[in-house]
C-alpha cells in the first residue's frame, strides 16, 4: 500500500492540527467533539485525510478510544481504506481494542499482505494468547514481494520470539532490495537485535559503501547498528 506524497499529507494535517492543539494544551477540555471530528475523517475517501487523522489520533493515546469501533468496521467493510497508523491507534487503546479482535482475526487471511501482518501484530499486542495464530501469518509474510510486509513480519517475529536466525536473513536481504523506503527501519531493527544479527554485518557494510541512502541520520543508524552488533563500520 503506497503512501501519498508528503505534501498532500502535510496539507491534510492542517485540517486536524487545531484538534491536536486543543487536546495537548487543555487536557480537561479534550472532549467528544475534537475526537469525533478526527474519527469521522478515518473513513474519508482521500488517503491523506485518513492518514493525517490517524496520526492525530495516535498522539491522543487512550483518549482516542472512540475511534476503535470505527476502525473495526472499516476493516470489515472497507479494508481498502486501511493504513497501519489506524492499528497503532487501536494498540494505544488496549481495553477498547478487545472489542475488535474478531475483526482483526478475520483479516489474517486477507490477500493484502500488509493488512494481514499488521492485523496479526495488533492482535498479538492486544492479547498475547493469539501468538500461535499470528506467528504463522508473520512467517508467511517473510517471503512476500512487498518490502513493507517483510520488515513488519520480521519485526513482529523478533518481538514475539527473539529468534535472530528466524528474521536476520530477511532483514539483511532488505538492505539490497530495490525498495529503499524501509532501509532505516531495517537498520534500526538490526541494531536492536545486536550481536545475534552478526549475519547481517556484510550487508550493512555493503549498504554503507554503496551509499544507498545519503541522509546522515540513516548512515549514522547503520554505523550504530554495526557497533551494537559488535563490528567495526
Amino acid at each position: 500500500m503506497k503512501i501519498a506524497p508528503i505534501i498532500g499529507v502535510l496539507a491534510c494535517l492542517s485540517g486536524v492540527v487545531m484538534c491536536i492543539t486543543r487536546a495537548e494544551d487543555s487536557p480537561r477540555t479534550l472532549g467528544k467533539p475534537a475526537v469525533s471530528e478526527l474519527v469521522s475523517q478515518l473513513t474519508d475517501d482521500d488517503f491523506g485525510t485518513r492518514f493525517a487523522a490517524g496520526m492525530a489520533l495516535v498522539r491522543l493515546g487512550s483518549n482516542a478510544s472512540p475511534a476503535v469501533p470505527v476502525i473495526g468496521r472499516l476493516l470489515e467493510a472497507e479494508p481498502q481504506k486501511f493504513h497501519d497508523v489506524m492499528l497503532k491507534v487501536v494498540e494505544n487503546c488496549p481495553s477498547a481494542g478487545q472489542s475488535i479482535k474478531p475483526s482483526l482475526q478475520a483479516c489474517l487471511t486477507s490477500p493484502n499482505a500488509n493488512l494481514r501482518v499488521c492485523c496479526a501484530r495488533t492482535l498479538w499486542v492486544l492479547d498475547h494468547t493469539y501468538a500461535d495464530m499470528t506467528r504463522p501469518v508473520a512467517n508467511g509474510c517473510l517471503g512476500e514481494a512487498d518490502a513493507g510486509a517483510r520488515v513488519e513480519a520480521a519485526s513482529l517475529l523478533w518481538r514475539m520470539d527473539k529468534n535472530a536466525k528466524e528474521v536476520v536473513p530477511t532483514l539483511a536481504a532488505l538492505l539490497s532490495d530495490p525498495e529503499t523506503a524501509y532501509d532505516y527501519r531495517t537498520i534500526k531493527l538490526l541494531g536492536q537485535i545486536g550481536p545475534p544479527a552478526k549475519e547481517a554485518i556484510p550487508a550493512l557494510k555493503v549498504w554503507l559503501k554503496t551509499k544507498r541512502m545519503p541522509e546522515a541520520f540513516v548512515t549514522n543508524a547503520a554505523v550504530e547498528a554495526l557497533q551494537r552488533i559488535g563490528a567495526e563500520p
